[in-house]
């Protein structure tokens, strides 16, 4: 079977256990999910792939930096009890102030489904891949932030090329060294750093971004709350099809819900703004290798240093926001 991957290029996978995986509907219905969860909207944010493309490619990457089969699978799955919308469930259910609903049910999600029976048939470890974090048994897979890690890098690398920024040059230099990823140069080190502070201030880390999931999420909630649709859709129905029943609900707090998430916006910051929006504190502080020795990038670049620091100030606070209308 050949993996051809955007970022990572073209893989022949021979293990059976991957090759099973790839045909399991409960991991290939993640080709439906959006990794944003905004992807039926018109946004600003470029362009939106899917958390099959991710999950796939942090399995790539590890392959490319020799990782274990056992990590690889893991790196497959760490992702495989998302449901449709991402992380805007996060904000229906108030969990994304602590964990994360999907990362939280993830073992359940694998014990009680078909890819539990192929991890089991191949005496693969169920709860070691459920509770990877718990484990921390997949150290290139899963680091604490800002460390360098396969599911980090992905998603980093992942806007970068759909921003049409460089990425093989941050490809070509990751090497690991004592379990850790790292850059074999200082620039290769920068590019993948600068990108991803881009996709913080446009995307992850975005107010507008934030606020358009903060919409939709109540969107979601109403439908919940009066059974217009049931948490069951969100594991085996599109995000398209959900939207469907959602707007064929004709409800109208709905419908202007998701009116915002697709509309213009028109909004100020204000401290006394009723929308508060928090966003996960992202960001990396890669380790690059430089005449023998080792280097966190914020050590050596002022410029970024202060960069991270600002933005990490305005992640803590959130946004306090107040609609405009006219």
């Amino acid at each position: 079977m050949n993996v051809k991957d955007n970022i990572y290029g073209n893989f022949e996978i021979t293990e059976p256990v991957i090759r099973e995986l790839f045909s399991c509907k409960d991991l290939t219905r993640l080709k439906y999910i959006s990794q944003s969860g905004l992807k039926e909207f018109n946004t600003s944010s470029g362009k939106r792939y899917s958390r099959w493309e991710h999950s796939v490619g942090v399995m790539l990457l590890l392959r490319k930096l020799n990782a274990s089969l056992e990590e690889q699978i893991a790196g497959l799955l760490h992702d495989a009890s998302h449901t449709a919308f991402s992380h805007v469930i996060d904000l229906v259910f108030n969990t994304n102030k602590y964990d994360n609903y999907a990362g939280d049910n993830l073992r359940n999600f694998l014990e009680n489904s078909e890819i539990g029976k192929i991890l089991n048939k191949y005496d693969l470890d169920v709860n070691a891949m459920g509770d990877y974090e718990i484990h921390k048994k997949f150290n290139l897979l899963e680091r604490p932030i800002p460390e360098l890690c396969a599911d980090r890098i992905d998603y980093g690398l992942r806007y970068m090329f759909y921003k049409n920024m460089d990425t093989d040059i941050c490809v070509d230099n990751l090497i690991v060294k004592d379990n850790r990823i790292i850059f074999k140069s200082r620039q290769a080190a920068k590019n993948l750093a600068e990108g991803y502070l881009n996709g913080t201030k446009s995307d992850w880390g975005n107010a507008e971004t934030g606020l358009r999931a903060y919409f939709l999420s109540n969107a979601i909630k109403l439908g919940l709350e009066r059974d217009i649709v049931n948490i069951k859709q969100f594991y085996i129905e599109s995000e398209k099809s959900i939207i469907k029943y959602l707007k064929a609900s004709k409800d109208k707090q709905i419908l202007e819900n998701l009116r915002k998430v697709g509309g213009k916006l028109n909004f100020a910051f204000d401290g006394n703004g009723n929308i508060h929006i928090r966003e996960k504190v992202r960001y990396i502080d890669p380790i690059f290798i430089e005449n023998g020795k080792l280097s966190k990038l914020t050590k050596v670049d002022t410029k970024y240093r202060n960069a991270i620091y600002e933005e990490k100030k305005i992640l803590r606070n959130g946004y306090k926001i107040r609609m405009i209308i006219k």
